[in-house]
């Protein structure tokens, strides 16, 4: 019988290395949410939320994907077209 406890310590090794480096860069994410988020970010979750309830099934009717997933597409979106336009013009 053959001893992996080396390559197992460095397989558990790497995970932890991935998870630390994923955990940071949903840190930072949420640290550029919290800036970015006023009135029209939350009219806009509420909007998509409420609008995915709503047409869940006509949606899923012609696209095959997940609503929770099309909800996070669409607000990591709109929260990426106000971050382009706040270098743009220098304003917001």
């Amino acid at each position: 019988m053959e001893e992996h406890g080396l390559s197992g310590f460095w397989a558990i090794i790497v995970v932890f290395f991935i998870l630390a480096i994923v955990t940071l860069i949903i840190t930072e994410g949420i640290k550029q949410y919290e800036k970015m988020c006023d009135e029209i970010s939350q009219m806009f979750l509420v909007g998509s939320l409420s609008g995915i309830s709503v047409l869940g099934d006509a949606i899923r009717e012609y696209l095959p994907v997940n609503l929770i997933l099309l909800f996070g597409f669409v607000n990591t979106g709109i929260m990426l077209l106000k971050m382009y336009f706040r270098k743009k013009f220098d304003y917001m």
